[in-house]
């Protein structure tokens, strides 16, 4: 247990760091990729939050080498769901089934929110930014996978319930995007409950694929709104 006690507050404390990384460090880099600033410190920002994301896996292998060697992997995609009645998951559900119906709704719901809220008033160059926002939502969503989810997943196997795990992942996941895109309570509710849903596919996948794909889709919508303005 005492290790649980250790591995939340490094994890908390790293998706914490983006913020600083993002906002603060990433436009002081003197990087220049492309004639877009935001491409520019979009990249910065991927790169200092890969370096960490490295150091924090480094961290979980070596607390819970078992844990990490069993998490490690894009999972059993097609796995049994445990049963959610309030979300309309059944017993007899595959992860197929659940994760593409999510991939769906969450998208379609995520792209409602971003048009109303900034794509309808804003003009994006779709085009010229499309190689951008599919690198940086590779890079993205691999990162805070790998923190927020993974790195749970992994580190406290063992040491508490599936269903706690899940359980901070989401306020975790939740919590930062109170600064973030979207932010506030509205992000922090979106944040946690899709938090909360990859931690579950994680933990019964064993794997990370379902997690990471879902959250591609989410900053393919997002990131659009940063980089192609």
């Amino acid at each position: 247990m005492k290790k649980a006690y250790l591995i939340i507050p490094v994890v908390a404390l790293a998706t914490l760091a983006l913020l600083p990384l993002n906002r603060v460090v990433a436009p002081m880099l003197p990087l220049s990729v492309s004639e877009n600033p935001a491409v520019n410190r979009m990249t910065a920002a991927q790169l200092l939050t890969l370096t960490l994301t490295g150091l924090v896996l480094l961290f979980i292998g070596a607390v819970n080498r078992q844990g990490f060697r069993k998490y490690w992997r894009l999972g059993d995609v097609a796995a049994p769901a445990e049963k959610v009645s309030w979300l309309g998951i059944r017993s007899s559900e595959s992860w197929r089934k659940v994760g593409t119906s999510f991939a769906i709704i969450i998208t379609l719901a995520t792209g409602a929110f971003m048009y109303f809220g900034v794509y309808q008033n804003t003009p994006i160059q779709w085009m010229p930014a499309l190689p951008w926002v599919l690198l940086f939502s590779i890079s993205n969503s691999f990162s805070e996978e790998m923190l927020t989810r993974f790195s749970l997943a992994a580190g406290l196997d063992g040491l508490l319930s599936g269903r706690t795990i899940s359980l901070w992942s989401a306020a975790i996941f939740g919590g930062v995007h109170y600064f973030g895109t979207p932010g506030g309570v509205p992000g922090v509710l979106m944040a946690g409950f899709l938090g909360w849903l990859l931690a579950k596919s994680v933990l019964e996948t064993k794997g990370f694929g379902w997690a990471w794909f879902i959250h591609f889709l989410q900053d393919v919508v997002i990131i659009f709104a940063l980089v192609g303005r």
